[in-house]
């Protein structure tokens, strides 16, 4: 990179930093700890630009800048790394975990979210690792997973009511199946004492 025109250079780093910033905060709804590789990424890029700001010499700068640069991009690919990474197993723990009569006396329409995630997440995992996505493409690589963040933050913010649901409809069959148990027991019981009591009074 030439560092010609410092303050374009300087309006590029900004915008890119801006860029990457905003593509963190899209993804930032999914929670835990997934952007924080991503977040580191941007630290980076703020410290090579504090570097180019000291440097001695043009081809310092121009290092360092590039740095900057290169950092704020590997933010945005992280941060759309993890968000696929995480979502998708989320998603797949979700729909392991709970009884599907429980999931959807909840969420009514779980069958079409879920489809459309699954090939969403399958269509994504197929297409080249953000990293190999052009800057122009990105945009639409973001779309899809937008749809994506919005179906499991749709499932998450359901999910306790599921979990309420779920232990108390496992709560009933386990009372059930103990009762089916006890009444085979008693019914076994009740011919073994008819069949005693015949042979007694035979």
């Amino acid at each position: 990179m030439s560092v010609d025109n410092p303050i374009r250079t300087e309006e590029a780093f900004a915008e890119a930093f801006r860029h990457a910033e905003k593509v963190l905060k899209r993804f930032e709804r999914i929670g835990g700890k997934a952007l924080d590789t991503a977040i580191n990424q941007l630290r980076y890029a703020s410290r090579h630009y504090l570097e180019a700001q000291e440097a001695k010499d043009e081809a310092m700068r121009d290092e360092a800048m590039r740095k900057a640069l290169s950092h704020c991009r590997r933010a945005e690919y992280d941060a759309i790394d993890a968000s696929i990474a995480v979502i998708g197993s989320n998603i797949v723990d979700f729909d392991s975990r709970y009884l599907e009569s429980s999931i959807v006396a909840i969420i009514p329409n779980y069958a079409d979210s879920y489809a459309k995630a699954t090939i969403i997440l399958s269509k994504l995992s197929e297409e080249d690792s953000p990293r190999d996505v052009k800057a122009t493409e990105l945009s639409a690589y973001g779309a899809e997973l937008d749809a994506l963040v919005d179906i499991w933050i749709d499932i998450a913010s359901k999910r306790p009511l599921v979990e309420k649901l779920d232990f108390e409809k496992r709560f009933e069959m386990r009372t059930a199946s103990r009762r089916h148990i006890q009444n085979t027991l008693l019914s076994i019981l009740a011919i073994a004492v008819a069949i005693a009591l015949a042979i007694i009074f035979s």
